[in-house]
């Protein structure tokens, strides 16, 4: 099956894109949204996300959509039926 899932590295590459495209750094950022700055770095790099409440804060402080900032991948992960799941786990 396939899901969707977030990618972090361009996630991250996409926030810092939106920020710069609007006339902010990272230390800019992180004073606007009272966060390191280091946070913030981490951000674009994909290392780790902003809080939901972040993302709220930068879409409302850059005017773009939640959405803006997310970049999916798809993953495949395999097809199991219950059954053969409780089998591989008990075998």
């Amino acid at each position: 099956m396939n899901y969707k899932t977030v990618d972090l590295k361009k996630t991250g590459t996409q926030i810092e894109t939106i920020c710069r495209e609007n006339g902010y750094n990272a230390i800019e950022i992180a004073s606007s949204l009272n966060v390191s700055h280091q946070s913030v770095y981490k951000w674009f790099s994909g290392k780790s996300l902003p809080t939901l409440d972040n993302v709220l804060f930068l879409s409302q402080l850059l005017k773009v959509r939640v959405e803006d900032f997310i970049v999916y991948e798809e993953v495949t992960y395999p097809s199991f039926h219950i059954k053969e799941f409780v089998d591989y786990v008990y075998a």
